[in-house]
């Protein structure tokens, strides 16, 4: 909310490395302000399990999360007016992108991610579920773009791409490298609706 704190937890650099949060649900942070605080309306950096981030919103970077390491946590309904709806940089594992908007990236923003679930997130231009990011054995299913519905850029390894739609190209994907990954029933309102020069 526009009355909230800039970050709900903000964690110095210099103890990022080693800061752990585990169970927590983080919500309504509004990054709204300048300069970093443009940046992580729901974490700015640390290290997160078992959490959920809801309903987070920053003007410019990572509405959910900004350079962040997250494990089993839950990263739904966040939005970020540029990059990364979800999540801006950082390492995910065994996490949800569910429901979130961005720019650039509805669920992520040139992060990595292992085992994650992109599901409904949307780009108001590239990259829905994800954009430029590194993808290990990740589903992208009903997310939407302008370019590339489940993911614009990067490399995805043993991912599977299903349901996502793009208004222009790349229902499936758009640019990046797959490697024994699956695409099935994207869509796009042009023509190659799975992969676009990929």
């Amino acid at each position: 909310k526009t009355d909230n704190a800039f970050h709900v937890v903000f964690v110095n650099n210099n103890y990022a490395p080693k800061a752990l949060l585990k169970g927590f649900t983080i919500k309504n942070g509004y990054a709204n302000g300048d300069n970093e605080n443009t940046y992580g309306g729901g974490i700015y950096y640390g290290n997160f399990e078992e959490c959920i981030l809801d309903s987070n919103f920053a003007i410019n970077y990572g509405g959910g999360s900004y350079y962040s390491n997250l494990i089993n946590c839950t990263i739904m309904h966040n939005i970020a007016q540029n990059y990364g709806g979800g999540s801006y940089y950082g390492n995910h594992n065994h996490c949800d992108f569910i429901g979130n908007t961005g720019y650039y990236g509805g669920g992520l923003y040139q992060g990595t991610a292992h085992y994650c679930q992109f599901k409904e997130n949307r780009s108001d231009y590239y990259g829905g579920g994800s954009y430029n990011s590194t993808l290990y054995n990740c589903l992208l299913h009903h997310n939407y773009a302008n370019y590339g519905g489940g993911n614009y850029s990067g490399n995805a390894y043993n991912c599977t791409f299903v349901n996502n739609h793009a208004t222009t190209y790349g229902g499936g994907c758009y640019y990046g490298e797959l490697y024994n990954s699956i695409l099935w029933g994207n869509t796009s309102d042009n023509t190659n609706s799975q992969h676009y020069n990929g």
